[in-house]
């Protein structure tokens, strides 16, 4: 088993576009799966913490280049493993417990963008992933529901109104 690694904020794991040969292990810090247009705005589809394994499912089970990039989001620490590990017989337990875990999560931010406002998504991000607004910033939430940091602060002020 490989041993731990640090890295520093903002270093990238999986470049978007490349082929994925790793899966990395979340011990401590925050990662996440973004995609920067080439406008270079950024959309943020997952982040990963302490306990988790990331990695790009659709990629893996495609063999397809990662449509996004994998980067820590903070300072952190992970393990990395070949991806090639996902197809051994030795995880075949993790997979499927990795591949339900992923289906729930998916189908709930799925009705969370097709069934809600922007206000909504936050007030869902906040009863669904309440630490979430301890351990990201402004921006990094704004990304997630997809809305504007301006968006976002407006939508705060409004909640904290009432």
């Amino acid at each position: 088993m490989a041993e731990p690694i640090e890295i520093r904020s903002a270093s990238v794991l999986q470049h978007q576009g490349q082929h994925q040969h790793s899966i990395w292990f979340v011990h401590g810090g925050i990662l996440k799966a973004c995609h920067y247009t080439e406008s270079g705005s950024e959309r943020v589809k997952e982040f990963y913490f302490p306990g988790e394994f990331c990695f790009l499912y659709l990629s893996w089970l495609t063999g397809q280049p990662a449509s996004y990039q994998i980067e820590a989001a903070e300072d952190s620490v992970v393990t990395e493993i070949p991806l090639s590990w996902l197809d051994t017989r030795d995880a075949e337990a993790t997979v499927l417990r990795l591949l339900r875990m992923q289906l729930a999560f998916k189908e709930r931010k799925e009705e969370m963008f097709l069934l809600h406002s922007p206000a909504q998504r936050y007030q869902y991000v906040l009863k669904h992933f309440p630490v979430w607004t301890s351990l990201l910033s402004q921006k990094q939430l704004a990304a997630y529901i997809g809305i504007t940091e301006v968006s976002l602060s407006r939508i705060r002020g409004r909640l904290n109104k009432r």
